[in-house]
């Protein structure tokens, strides 16, 4: 069970810290009363992240988020040689991103069976201010194993179409590219805004609509 600050009433989820957990550090120093769960199944990316880590506001989970048929299934990390913060489920285009450097075994399971599992965040928050998806090519993948908590609980959710960096061999209308997650965020009762506090695309969920002033940020 996670040990919840009493004087935290904002939850917001964090898929994929990179090095530098750039945006949780800027969400928790913002608002204090704010509490934080960020998932980055890359044990070289978390090691940066001790500073933030020891904030009571903040459980760092070591899992890759997906869409998996066996939620505790062990897959593998792609670590490219160009930048580790474009570490993947996905095989990089060498071309791309300067080849392979090494390759790790990590846990994936989905967004549904995490929050089944950890009841009181729900219990507590009732919503998710904000969804942040960096999965180096696997966004609509995250999205597509969160659809319960997404379509019920989440106000905004970000993601970053950037499929093309990596190699693809499923259907590719499940591509995390533009053109799939446009239309499929749509299809789950999400409307695109253009949000002044974000670089990626952004949407808001048609039922929280009164929400909308709500902050954010991924800029």
């Amino acid at each position: 069970m996670l040990d919840i600050p009493n004087n935290c009433k904002i939850l917001k989820l964090d898929v994929g810290l990179s090095y530098y957990a750039r945006y949780s550090q800027i969400w928790l120093k913002t608002q204090p009363d704010l509490f934080v769960v960020a998932f980055e199944p890359s044990e070289e990316c978390r090691s940066h992240h001790r500073q933030l880590s020891n904030l009571d506001r903040c459980k760092i989970e070591p899992l890759a988020l997906g869409n998996p048929i066996n939620n505790t299934e062990r897959t593998t990390l792609y670590r490219p040689n160009l930048d580790m913060s474009c570490s993947s489920l996905l095989k990089p285009k060498m071309e791309m991103l300067k080849g392979l450097k090494n390759t790790e075994k990590i846990t994936l399971t989905s967004l549904d069976f995490y929050m089944k599992n950890r009841p009181e965040l729900l219990e507590k928050f009732k919503l998710i201010h904000h969804l942040k998806i960096d999965a180096q090519g696997m966004d609509l993948e995250v999205i597509k194993g969160g659809l319960d908590t997404i379509v019920n609980h989440v106000v905004y959710v970000t993601c970053e179409p950037d499929g093309y960096q990596y190699e693809w061999d499923r259907d590719e209308k499940d591509k995390s590219v533009i053109e799939n997650i446009d239309p499929f965020m749509e299809s789950i009762g999400f409307v695109k805004v253009d949000h002044e506090n974000c670089l990626d695309p952004t949407y808001i969920n048609k039922k929280y609509m009164d929400l909308k002033d709500i902050w954010i940020n991924q800029k």
